[in-house]
């Protein structure tokens, strides 16, 4: 353990790569997600209630219902992902919702093969946009989990932040499409 106060970001936190001050070490740990694996995680993160915890298995978010002592343990022989871990996964999730829904939103390809699938791409980015919003209750739910973390929760609401803002420019979208 380190002497630092909880509530304080360590000098790693901060990167060129994020703006949400993703750890560097992070950064390369975490890969790309597949929609699918955004939208698996996202669902993970609307069912947290106040107080759970939540642990990292490969690419996926798991709401961890083991004990204290238990959680400690794994965290520190198995799985190796701290608090400020998952925190950092969670903002690499954000970032990937934000890469993935870009790539869906801003297509510059306006081909027969583009128009036939436009109702089959707004379905998705749909989707993709009320998992996002379902996901805003458990990020609330683990800001009152880590209520004494200022750092914690300063991460979390740029995290909630993004998302309420990308959930506008989605719907904005969507309206242009009707």
């Amino acid at each position: 353990m380190t002497d630092q106060p909880e509530n304080q970001v360590d000098d790693q936190a901060v990167s060129s790569g994020s703006s949400l001050m993703l750890k560097e070490v992070n950064q390369a740990r975490f890969p790309d997600l597949a929609i699918d694996e955004i939208k698996l995680n996202l669902k993970t993160l609307s069912m947290l209630k106040e107080g759970d915890k939540l642990c990292i298995r490969g690419n996926f978010l798991e709401i961890d219902n083991s004990t204290s002592f238990t959680r400690t343990v794994n965290s520190m022989l198995w799985d190796g992902y701290s608090r400020e871990d998952i925190i950092d996964f969670i903002i690499h999730l954000t970032e990937e919702c934000l890469r993935v829904s870009d790539e869906i939103l801003y297509r510059k390809d306006d081909s027969e093969l583009n128009k036939f699938f436009k109702q089959n791409i707004s379905d998705t980015i749909k989707s993709m946009s009320d998992e996002m919003r379902l996901s805003l209750v458990g990020l609330r739910n683990i800001k009152l989990t880590y209520s004494k973390d200022s750092a914690i929760q300063a991460r979390l609401d740029l995290v909630i932040e993004k998302i309420e803002n990308r959930i506008k420019q989605i719907n904005e979208s969507l309206k242009l499409y009707i």
